[in-house]
């Protein structure tokens, strides 16, 4: 009797440690996740950052109605953001010019994590002749005769950055530049490469700031469902 009951403190001792280690080593591995998933996800929004900042305001002449136009290459709505910038997030330093595109899209049927994903599309910019087509579809005209460029819908494929996943949303959002104030032009941006109405024009389309919203489906890595980042445009 004394060794039966003996064998059965053991045993449920033994049980309680291996529980004990379990239950540690579980938490442990979400911990190890979670720190992996914040770092990720600081890791892309500083790419995102490095990039806004890095905007140039790339001025290009575009065929409207069977006259060349000069168009901005730059486009903001609620689902995308085109720019052209100096910073890559390929290479992760500066030098030449990058045609980038951030976007909003539908996560893969099969996806491990489902809901939408924020996407970066990164190449270096086309030369002036092949503009049309593959960057810049369209010239339109507003009301007060200024021309913007239509640009092309951003695609997905295996080159796309992840930037974020799991969301349930993602909205971008500009902040106007305020009269009178132009574009930081700094030391690598030549004035006279956009033609003698640049100042009066061109750098009032440029914001002066991108504000991104993103909200998952689920605790974000941030420990929240939302977050959000504000860049200021021109802040090399």
């Amino acid at each position: 009797m004394e060794l039966l009951v003996s064998f059965t403190l053991i045993g449920l001792v033994a049980i309680f440690i291996h529980l004990g280690y379990s239950v540690g080593l579980s938490a442990r591995e979400k911990a190890e996740a979670s720190l992996e998933d914040y770092q990720n996800a600081q890791a892309s929004l500083d790419v995102l950052s490095r990039q806004i900042a890095s905007m140039v305001p790339y001025v290009t002449r575009q065929e409207h109605e069977e006259r060349p136009v000069p168009v901005l290459l730059f486009q903001a709505t609620r689902q995308r953001l085109g720019f052209v910038t100096t910073w890559s997030a390929v290479s992760g330093f500066n030098g030449g010019l990058r045609f980038v595109q951030v976007f909003v899209a539908n996560a893969e049927p099969d996806a491990d994590t489902p809901g939408r994903r924020l996407l970066l599309n990164e190449r270096p910019l086309p030369p002036e002749a092949r503009l049309r087509g593959s960057v810049v579809r369209g010239v339109a005209r507003t009301e007060d005769n200024r021309y913007f460029a239509q640009l092309a819908r951003p695609r997905t494929d295996r080159r796309s950055i992840t930037l974020a996943e799991g969301l349930e949303s993602a909205t971008f959002r500009t902040r106007a530049r305020p009269e009178g104030e132009g574009f930081p032009l700094d030391s690598r941006i030549n004035p006279r490469r956009f033609g003698g109405g640049f100042r009066q024009v061109f750098q009032q389309q440029i914001p002066s700031g991108i504000q991104l919203s993103l909200r998952w489906n689920r605790q974000g890595p941030w420990g929240s469902k939302t977050f959000d980042l504000a860049v200021p445009v021109g802040g090399h």
